[in-house]
């Protein structure tokens, strides 16, 4: 049965876990959407679809994750592909102080880039573990079988789950 209408290839939802009952559905182009009492809120929560290329179909903006703390500070991460050249990109950005209902697409702070050496398995999940830190997903970069070998490779972090520690260090520590 049908929830809500008018989404454009949504790929990953999430909740902000701040009491609201907003659900956050990502859609593949970039943008970020809100579902609120059953009704798809009009404007996007963060439209970013200048910056996100989907041309690849596991292209495209991938994953959401809110911090175990947004209620207090707003942050949220993702993780897409960026235009021109298909890197995928972790950032986090800060709730509008002033909306709750609309991010701040200035606020934008990147995490790491990692570029891809195709337009196909780019992974794309980002969850916060119950030990507070972010995981990560990125794919092993594409091509079948693996043929740079990236999932093999300690060098790589293409085929990793990678755990970072937004809490400490600039950007992050490990």
């Amino acid at each position: 049965q049908p929830v809500v209408g008018g989404l454009r290839a949504p790929v990953s939802l999430a909740h902000a876990g701040d009491g609201s009952g907003r659900i956050f559905i990502v859609e593949q182009m970039g943008a970020i959407r809100i579902v609120q009492d059953g009704l798809l809120v009009p404007e996007p929560f963060l439209d970013i679809i200048p910056q996100v290329t989907n041309e690849g179909n596991e292209q495209g903006l991938l994953g959401l994750a809110f911090h175990p703390n947004y209620p207090e500070n707003g942050f949220f991460y993702i993780n897409y592909t960026r235009r021109p050249d298909g890197a995928t990109v972790i950032a986090r950005f800060q709730a509008s102080p002033d909306n709750p209902d609309r991010a701040d697409p200035a606020s934008e702070k990147q995490l790491l880039v990692v570029p891809q050496p195709y337009a196909n398995h780019n992974g794309g999940a980002v969850e916060f573990g119950p030990d507070g830190y972010l995981y990560l997903a990125l794919g092993d970069g594409g091509a079948a079988g693996d043929p740079h070998n990236n999932g093999q490779n300690t060098a790589s972090l293409l085929g990793k789950i990678l755990r970072v520690d937004v809490n400490a260090g600039d950007p992050y520590a490990i």
